[in-house]
């Protein structure tokens, strides 16, 4: 752990990392940034920062420092009565006909989101204007990057921009948006001024902006007109290759990460009743086990619904041996327990089904591929558009669904062949090793220096 009251002396190139879902000391969000820590090695400091305390002094990273920015006073006090304000609904299986639909309407302004919007970006503000003034004040060459930016983050721009301006030679700032403009916008403003706002930040030759997908890349460029910007960045592989443990006999299928509604958690009660309790495979009939990570810091209700649905089946099927295995694995997990349990599967359901999934990525997804594991995945997300170039190029990697009913028959197949989908896989790796390329990640972000921008004079220093 570090003092943001103190300034570096002696350092010319440092890369500050804002991650607002940086929530612990393990998970994608932590791996992903020092991967990058990692990678970009011209600079002499890393910091990355998150939005909330951590248990910073037991993390130890030979590339970064983290830090927390203590942000969400106001927005904690103000959350309970949000809460309050939200409509109790009664939780409801998702059913077997449910359908991916890829639409995103945009919502109307809520008063409560605006507000947290609104407030979380005059913290953001004041932190990020002590961090100018103190800790990188004498830094000649400052990156700062905006993981998953947001309304918050440009509200944020907007409010230092003559600040920013100020030290425009020796900044340059990267805006990473992983949701479509509509959603990015949603309950906040409208998307005309969302429009707007990325223009005045676009415009500026100190700010980069980017996506990780070519559907998002596509999005935002239709969405406003500004060369050079949204390039596509690599989705880098975070998890350690190791071999898989078979020892245990049966066929198991999988839905690790974040247990959440959005990512097909609320999918598995509807699935206990319908999936087979045997499979048929290369090495006759083995038994299936559903494996599923549990456990969250901040439950919904519906989380917690599905939670006491999934552990009361565990407990009737442990005293059935006839019945669906059904392994429920504590979580949050760290990171060498994940990755074990994530190579002993055979199969990864990687369900996600909002409809921002339409273009944005999965880490879950790649990491299942990085392991040679075929994922089962809807149509219509960016996974299935993953999945349907590759069998379309002769490299059967996983298989789309188009309804849930139709996972227990993919899982079947899968079983059946699961050599020809694992051949596949590794071709597909080197196929399309770019997007997986963490290096190049690096490179597309922090590979050419910035200039100076022009027409700054005047601007009031921080």
């Amino acid at each position: 752990m570090f003092s943001t009251g103190r300034s570096l002396v002696g350092i010319q190139h440092a890369l500050c990392i804002l991650d607002h879902g940086l929530r612990g000391l393990g998970g994608h969000h932590l791996a992903y940034n020092q991967l990058l820590a990692e990678k970009a090695s011209s600079f002499e400091i890393v910091d990355i920062f998150a939005d909330r305390s951590l248990k910073a002094e037991k993390y130890t990273n030979v590339h970064a420092t983290l830090g927390p920015l203590r942000l969400h006073s106001l927005k904690a006090r103000l959350k309970p009565l949000f809460e309050k304000m939200k409509p109790v609904q009664p939780f409801q299986p998702v059913p077997l006909e449910f359908r991916f639909m890829p639409e995103d309407r945009w919502e109307p302004t809520k008063i409560s989101v605006l507000t947290v919007k609104r407030l979380r970006a005059l913290e953001l503000s004041w932190a990020l204007y002590r961090l100018l003034r103190v800790r990188y004040a004498q830094v000649k060459n400052l990156h700062i990057l905006f993981q998953d930016a947001g309304m918050d983050d440009l509200f944020c721009l907007e409010t230092l921009q003559r600040c920013l301006q100020a030290r425009a030679h020796t900044l340059t700032l990267h805006l990473v948006f992983r949701h479509i403009p509509e959603r990015t916008c949603s309950r906040v403003t409208k998307p005309e001024r969302f429009l707007k706002m990325l223009q005045r930040q676009g415009a500026l030759s100190y700010v980069h902006m980017y996506t990780d997908t070519e559907e998002l890349s596509a999005a935002y460029k239709s969405f406003v007109k500004l060369p050079g910007q949204f390039k596509t960045l690599p989705v880098p592989l975070l998890i350690e290759k190791r071999p898989a443990d078979r020892s245990h006999g049966t066929f198991r299928l999988g839905m690790l990460g974040a247990p959440r509604m959005e990512k097909g958690f609320g999918c598995l009660p509807g699935l206990l009743g319908v999936l087979p309790t045997k499979v048929e495979g290369e090495e006759g009939k083995r038994p299936l086990e559903l494996v599923v990570q549990m456990g969250t810091k901040e439950p919904s209700s519906e989380t917690r619904a599905v939670t006491e649905l999934l552990e009361t089946h565990a407990q009737k099927a442990a005293a059935n041996p006839d019945a669906l295995k059904l392994h429920l694995l504590p979580g949050p997990l760290s990171a060498d327990a994940y990755a074990s349990y994530f190579a002993g599967l055979d199969c990864a359901l990687v369900l996600h089904c909002t409809p921002k999934y339409a273009a944005s990525s999965s880490g879950i997804f790649v990491e299942a591929l990085h392991l040679g594991i075929p994922p089962i995945v809807f149509a219509g997300t960016w996974m299935g558009k993953c999945i349907q170039k590759a069998t379309a190029e002769g490299l059967p990697i996983g298989l789309c669904v188009a309804t849930l009913g139709e996972v227990p028959a993919a899982v079947q197949r899968i079983a059946a062949e699961q050599a020809i989908f694992s051949d596949a896989i590794a071709k597909y790796l080197v196929y399309d090793a770019w997007r997986f390329d963490s290096k190049l990640l690096a490179e597309t972000m922090f590979g050419q220096p910035s200039g100076p921008v022009e027409g700054t004079s005047g601007a009031k220093a921080c």
